[in-house]
């Protein structure tokens, strides 16, 4: 080191050993160095959410050359939830006005994706910066359930014990029966489908889309033939008769 009016420092020479270069690793190859277990990320799924762990895998390969094998990619499993919905419907008899109620609420379809495999794609022409070309296959299960609640009503005030005794045993015998024909009718939503899944999306996110849209495709019919089922026994007029009783 030098300086104006300074002295001149001689420094013994050192030998410099050249600069080693390291080669990028390909996003592709560092998937493959350090693979994410499905248990880890079901636990980062648990603490940070599935935009987290969507943002993780969609950056953490860009993608593939054209020329490149397909690549299994670590991914969540896949699951949903279809819309819920509520219906209620009314059985009565003329007369003393009385009115059963019987209401369904259809689950909307719990659906998860068995035998998920999810892989690397050219399939899928320009995807949105950040967004990989994926390749999924499996099958959608989708389990369908209908929760049903029958309200009866009671016997009215006012009666001669002789027509209360006829007014139990219609709701018993006669009006009872009739909501449960009911419940039955809505039960015919509950079930379990299968659809086999071959599906290209611009990552997980809209592989996700897509699966919610063939659930809910299948959930809207299964709703509706089970509630024209229970239509299809309304109205329901029946006559309490209670013409023996003294007055």
């Amino acid at each position: 080191m030098s300086g104006a009016g300074g002295l001149r420092a001689r420094e013994r020479p050192r030998a410099v050993e050249p600069a080693r270069r390291r080669a990028a690793a390909s996003p592709a190859a560092a998937a493959r160095r350090y693979p994410l277990a499905t248990a880890q990320l079901l636990a980062l799924q648990a603490t940070a959410g599935n935009a987290a762990v969507q943002r993780l895998l969609d950056l953490a390969v860009q993608r593939q050359d054209d020329g490149e094998v397909e690549q299994l990619v670590p991914a969540p499993p896949l699951t949903g939830q279809g819309n819920p919905a509520e219906v209620e419907v009314e059985g009565g008899c003329d007369g003393l006005s009385l009115h059963g109620q019987t209401n369904a609420t259809f689950n909307g379809g719990r659906w998860s994706v068995a035998g998920q495999r999810v892989t690397t794609s050219t399939s899928c022409g320009e995807c949105p910066p950040g967004a990989r070309c994926l390749h999924l296959t499996g099958t959608l299960v989708t389990s369908y359930s209908a929760v049903v609640t029958i309200s009866m009503p009671g016997v009215p005030a006012g009666l001669s014990r002789c027509e209360a005794a006829r007014v139990r045993a219609f709701l018993t015998s006669v009006l009872a029966p009739h909501e449960r024909d009911h419940e039955r009718r809505f039960k015919t939503y509950d079930g379990t489908t299968r659809n086999p899944l071959d599906l290209t999306g611009c990552g997980m996110d809209d592989l996700t889309s897509q699966i919610a849209a063939i659930q809910a495709a299948e959930d809207g019919p299964r709703q509706a033939a089970a509630n024209a089922l229970s239509a299809a026994i309304d109205p329901f007029v029946r006559v309490v008769d209670c013409s023996d009783c003294e007055s």
